[in-house]
């Protein structure tokens, strides 16, 4: 009972001064961004790195090492982050499910295998289509489960169950697809795993018109997400389309997911563990879950590539890094089964 007052109290004491919280949660995601910039095989002292940000040192080492090669990942990583845990948020609203993921929900996987079955049939494709190749995956994806779990109508218990049923089909046919291409066995290994490795000003342009539009989209669904979250007939008694706003809620989310796979793949966890811990922090308010999660999935991404990297030179020494570098979502995974039975401990299972 203490323990559970305490909590409350604390979710008193973030509501009340919310603006607050997330002013300080912005600020430890500004130093965490400049600590990826300067953590690596070589370290780059932060008055460096901020040095380089403000447009100095142009001809120096440091410059090349942070601005072609450490910022671009690093807000690939941010961002990538942010529309993961939003995405989750999202999809936990819709189904009214805690456990509920782009990953889980089949999302990511249809991006994977549109990415996958391109590389197949036509070769690698160039950075610019690769977001709108994930994106038209994850929209047939989504549609697939929607479609398939009708029955006049949908309810939050088919949508999970079908989108678990179609995630695992989707992984099984990119599985299968990896047997049969051999010669690009790195490529699609770094879409199934997740990885940020070799990500660009590129790949950042790429996604950069995807993100202007899904982020703020993703937030604008806080208000819908709130009253779906009181159930179908209070809902519809309170005037809401029911079905239209959940197509709306799955699209915004798959939006987001397929966004970030476009460019780094399969990261597994971010958009199961950031709104579920977020919402222990926040509550079960959209407007304020919404926003949060999307910093705190941004501070989740950006610290488990820093352990990567970190991972890579204790193991594998310094001249490990670019070659066979940690993937990002190997890191994740560990943290994901780390929280699973955190959460199982708690609940006395």
């Amino acid at each position: 009972m203490t323990t559970v007052s305490a909590q409350i109290r604390q979710t008193k004491w973030v509501v009340r001064r919310f603006p607050l919280f997330i002013l300080l949660n912005l600020i430890a995601l500004g130093l965490l961004f400049l600590v990826h910039i300067a953590v690596g095989s070589q370290y780059v002292p932060l008055a460096d790195v901020l040095a380089v940000l403000f447009g100095q040192q142009e001809d120096s080492l440091a410059y090349t090492i942070v601005h072609d090669l450490r910022l671009p990942r690093a807000l690939i990583a941010l961002a990538v982050g942010a529309m993961l845990g939003l995405s989750g948020a999202i999809l936990q609203g819709v189904t009214q499910n805690p456990l509920a993921s782009p990953a889980l929900m089949g999302i990511m996987p249809g991006g994977i295998l549109a990415l996958v079955i391109w590389l197949y049939l036509y070769g690698l494709p160039p950075t610019y289509l690769m977001p709108p190749i994930a994106l038209g995956g994850g929209l047939l994806s989504g549609l697939g489960v929607y479609a398939l779990s009708w029955k006049g109508g949908t309810t939050p218990i088919r949508l999970t169950l079908t989108g678990v049923l179609m995630a695992a089909l989707l992984n099984a046919f990119s599985s299968f697809l990896l047997l049969i291409d051999q010669q690009d066995t790195a490529t699609i290994m770094r879409w199934l795993i997740g990885s940020l490795h070799g990500r660009g000003w590129s790949h950042w342009e790429a996604i950069l018109p995807y993100i202007v539009i899904a982020l703020p989209l993703g937030l604008a669904t806080a208000g819908v997400a709130n009253v779906m979250m009181l159930g179908d007939g209070v809902a519809r008694g309170l005037g809401m389309p029911v079905e239209l706003a959940r197509v709306a809620l799955i699209f915004a989310a798959v939006a987001l997911a397929a966004t970030s796979v476009s460019v780094a793949g399969n990261i597994a966890f971010i958009g199961l563990m950031a709104p579920h811990i977020a919402r222990q922090i926040v509550g079960s308010d959209h407007r304020r879950l919404l926003l949060f999660t999307t910093v705190f999935g941004s501070m989740l991404l950006l610290l488990s590539d820093i352990i990567a990297r970190a991972l890579t030179i204790e193991f594998a020494g310094e001249s490990a890094i670019g070659i066979n570098n940690l993937p990002v979502g190997a890191v994740t995974s560990m943290l994901g089964a780390l929280f699973f039975l955190f959460l199982l401990a708690r609940r006395g299972i």
